[in-house]
C-alpha cells in the first residue's frame, strides 16, 4: 500500500534564526566564499572587512558587534550573524565580491531584512519570499547542487510559518536563547542542577509579583529591583496597557506614503514622549518662518498666529519602544530644501533636536513635536552600491528651508553611518536599522 505524501517540514516549526543565520548565512559566507577550492574570500579579505566594521559606530541596541572576522567569522553568536547579514555585509562585500555572487547575497539579505520586522505585512512577507526563491534557484545555478542544504529547502517553507504565525519574532528562538543564558548565570553545587535553576528561576519570576509592603520599600526596593530586571524589548514595552496595537501600528503609517493633511499631526502625547536634557528656545525669524509653512503643509486651519518662535527643546522622542535621538545626545554632524509632499524618497539626515509647541488649529490648540534636520546631499553613486544600502555625500548638507522641520511621525527609521571610498571618493553609505515597528 502507498502511503500519501506529505512533506514533513509543515509538522515541524522551523526556527528561522537558526535557518536563514547559523544555517544559510554561516554555509555561505564559510563553506562557499571562505573554505572552498576557488575561495572568493581570502584572509587579507577579511582583515579588511574587519577594519572597516571596526570604525563603524552603532547604537547600543544592535548588541555586539562582530569582532571575529578575521578568524573566518570563529565564534559569531547568531545575533552576531544576524547583524552582519542584515546590516553590514553589502557594505563590507561590495568591492570583494563579484558582481554575479554580490547580487544573489543581495536576493538573501533583502529577505532577511523583510522577515527580521517585527511588524510584517503580507505583501513584504510575499516580496521576502520571492526574494528567497530567487536566492536559492541562482545559488543553485552558481554553485551546483551538491552545495545546496535542507535549510535552503526550508527557506521556502518561511512564507508558510509568517501567514500562520506572523512575524519571525513571534516564534524564532532568540528569547529562548535568552533565558538559556539567564540560567546559565545561577549557580549551582554541581548537583540535581536542573532542579536547582528551575526553583531559582521560579522564585525569581515570584518576587516579581509580591507587593512590597510600604514600610520596608525605602530599603529593601532597590535590591529587590536588581534581582527582578526588566526586561528590555519585551512586547509590554512596545504596547502599554493603555495603547491598542492597532492605534499604534495607524500611527506608524504615516511615515510612509503621501503627506496626507489632517489633524491626525497633532495630539501626539498619546503615543511620543519627548525626553532627554530639556531646555526653553527661541528660533529667529527665518527658521520661524520655515517651521510656519512646515505646519501649513500638514494642517487645515492652522491658525499662524498660534506659532510662536519659542519652544520646548528635547534631546530625544521615545515612540514605543523605538527612541529617536539627536545631536544634543551625541557628537555628530542642517537639511532643508522645500517640503515633498508624495513621499516618495527616503532621504538621510541628521536630527539636531526637537521641538514641542502647541499651536492652534481650527480654533483649538494641539500639541505638536517636529524635528529640526540636517539633509545629506544626494552623491551620483547614490545606487552604486545597491539595496539595501545607499550612498550620500559625507559631509555635504541641503540649505536650510521648510523641509528643515518635519513631523516627528514622518521620520521613516534610523541608520547606521558607515564610511568607504567610492569612484576615488570619501562618501557616507547609508544602512538602513529596521524599524520596531516597521509595516
Amino acid at each position: 500500500m502507498q502511503l500519501p505524501y506529505f512533506d514533513c517540514v509543515r509538522f515541524h516549526t522551523v526556527d528561522p534564526m537558526h535557518n536563514l543565520f547559523t544555517g544559510t548565512a554561516k554555509h555561505v559566507l564559510k563553506n562557499i566564499w571562505l573554505d572552498s577550492d576557488k575561495p572568493l574570500i581570502e584572509k587579507k579579505d577579511l582583515l579588511h572587512i574587519q577594519d572597516k566594521l571596526d570604525m563603524v559606530k552603532v547604537p547600543a541596541s544592535i548588541g555586539r558587534m562582530p569582532k571575529k572576522i578575521r578568524n573566518s567569522y570563529g565564534g559569531f553568536t547568531t545575533d552576531q550573524w544576524k547583524s552582519f547579514t542584515v546590516l553590514f555585509s553589502i557594505y563590507a562585500l561590495w568591492n570583494i565580491l563579484p558582481k554575479s555572487d554580490l547580487e544573489l547575497w543581495r536576493d538573501f539579505v533583502m529577505a532577511c531584512s523583510f522577515l527580521c520586522s517585527p511588524i510584517l505585512t503580507e505583501a513584504k512577507a510575499m516580496l521576502a519570499h520571492s526574494h528567497l526563491l530567487k536566492f536559492c534557484n541562482c545559488f543553485e545555478e552558481i554553485y551546483g547542487k551538491d552545495k545546496v542544504t535542507p535549510n535552503m529547502h526550508l527557506h521556502t517553507h518561511l512564507l508558510d510559518y509568517v501567514l500562520d504565525y506572523g512575524p519571525v519574532y513571534a516564534f524564532w528562538l532568540f528569547s529562548f536563547e535568552r533565558y538559556n543564558g539567564i540560567l546559565g548565570d545561577y549557580g549551582t553545587n554541581q548537583r540535581a542542577v536542573e532542579i536547582r535553576l528551575m526553583r531559582k528561576f521560579q522564585s525569581n519570576q515570584v518576587i516579581k509579583d509580591i507587593p512590597l509592603p510600604s514600610l520596608f520599600r525605602e530599603t529593601f526596593e532597590p535590591l529587590l529591583m536588581k534581582l527582578s530586571a526588566k526586561q528590555s524589548g519585551t512586547l509590554q514595552e512596545l504596547f502599554p496597557d493603555h495603547c491598542l496595537p492597532s492605534k499604534i501600528i495607524q500611527t506608524s503609517l504615516l511615515f510612509i506614503g503621501p503627506v496626507y493633511r489632517g489633524d491626525h499631526w497633532g495630539h501626539v502625547d498619546l503615543h511620543f514622549i519627548c525626553c532627554g536634557p530639556y531646555s526653553r528656545h527661541s528660533l529667529d525669524v527665518a527658521s520661524l518662518t520655515n517651521l510656519k509653512n512646515c505646519y501649513a503643509a500638514i494642517f487645515d486651519g492652522l491658525d499662524e498666529v498660534s506659532v510662536t518662535p519659542h519652544f520646548d527643546r528635547y534631546a530625544c522622542c521615545r515612540f514605543h519602544g523605538d527612541l529617536l535621538g539627536s545631536t544634543n545626545l551625541r557628537d555628530g554632524v542642517h537639511l532643508g530644501g522645500s517640503i515633498d509632499t508624495s513621499g516618495s524618497d527616503l532621504r538621510p539626515g541628521v536630527i539636531d533636536f526637537f521641538i514641542k509647541q502647541n499651536i492652534k488649529v481650527n480654533g483649538q490648540y494641539v500639541s505638536c513635536v517636529v524635528a529640526l534636520v540636517r539633509w545629506f546631499q544626494p552623491h551620483p553613486s547614490r545606487h552604486s552600491l545597491g539595496a539595501p544600502v545607499e550612498v550620500w555625500c559625507r559631509c555635504l548638507f541641503e540649505p536650510e528651508g521648510d523641509a528643515s522641520f518635519i513631523p516627528v511621525q514622518r521620520i521613516h527609521g534610523k541608520f547606521i553611518p558607515a564610511y568607504d571610498i567610492v569612484a576615488e571618493e570619501n562618501v557616507l553609505v547609508v544602512c538602513p536599522l529596521p524599524r520596531k515597528l516597521q509595516c
